[in-house]
């Protein structure tokens, strides 16, 4: 449905929602989803935590990466999940729920979150098998590997300072967020580019920030809405909509970057093998790397 924004060029344009997404079941679902999303940062920061503590004596790098990459993809597919079904209650009509994620601003925002912290998981995860199993020339143990995370993580960040909300509070909340997970990922990748080195202070300073953000999503609670429904926002009415797309476009391309090189990695391998087995040797003939 086409939708006339003239004349809203301070106020998002609302609709509402269906009848069953009254604001007490979105609230309840909303601040739901934020705590959830904060545990998932207070697990990341443990997970850094024990290896900046124990500097690789008791876990590795690669553990790390994969376990905090695994906290980052289970975090995206939760709030992919929550948008198209646990954000209603049981028994919901679900096209109508896919119908108002497509059109609600605020809906179609966290969708791109959600697939942006699935692409920053995803990059941790290659970069975790390649610390285990691939040479040292693996493109996906080379440093772009966590300038590719922190761009999926910082445009988190701006999507949470962009996020429509009712309240002055929310509003506060949010960008505390936002700037948070900004300044932790800048300075955790920065540890992570050297390999976190034992005379930096990044790694604390990062799981400080990132901290305070699992506690403001944590402690959050959805502000009390008037009404007898949900209203939701018009996609293409506030500033934040081209947020959405940017997290959309950054998080296919970083995937389709971290396919390309995981592509470009088997293709060396078998190079290597093909020429391993054509090359005459003797018993000392040294395996090809992997």
């Amino acid at each position: 449905m086409a939708v006339d924004c003239a004349g809203n060029v301070s106020l998002p344009l609302r609709f509402d929602a269906p009848a069953f997404l009254t604001p007490e079941v979105y609230g309840d679902a909303s601040s739901t989803a934020h705590a959830v999303l904060g545990v998932a940062l207070a697990a990341i920061v443990c997970i850094w935590g024990v290896l900046v503590v124990s500097r690789e004596e008791r876990v590795s790098r690669s553990a790390c990466y994969a376990a905090a990459g695994a906290a980052s993809v289970a975090a995206g597919a939760y709030l992919l999940l929550w948008v198209f079904a646990l954000s209603a209650p049981r028994g919901a009509d679900a096209a109508a729920v896919r119908a108002f994620a497509g059109r609600d601003l605020v809906q179609q925002q966290h969708a791109a979150m959600s697939c942006l912290f699935v692409a920053a998981g995803l990059s941790e995860l290659a970069h975790a098998r390649a610390l285990r199993h691939s040479s040292a020339t693996s493109r996906l143990r080379r440093p772009w590997v966590h300038s590719l995370w922190f761009g999926a993580i910082a445009c988190v960040a701006l999507i949470f300072v962009g996020h429509p909300q009712r309240a002055a509070r929310a509003v506060a909340a949010h960008v505390a967020v936002g700037v948070s997970l900004l300044a932790g990922g800048f300075l955790l990748a920065c540890e992570k580019r050297a390999r976190f080195a034992a005379e930096s202070l990044d790694a604390p300073l990062a799981g400080l920030a990132v901290a305070v953000a699992a506690v403001v999503l944590v402690a959050y609670v959805e502000p009390a809405e008037a009404g007898a429904v949900h209203r939701g926002v018009e996609t293409r009415c506030m500033p934040g909509w081209p947020l959405a797309v940017l997290g959309y476009f950054y998080a296919a391309a970083a995937v389709a970057a971290l396919a390309a090189a995981a592509l470009a990695d088997a293709w060396q391998r078998r190079e290597r093998r093909a020429t391993y087995e054509l090359a005459p040797r003797g018993d000392d003939w040294p395996l090809p790397e992997a």
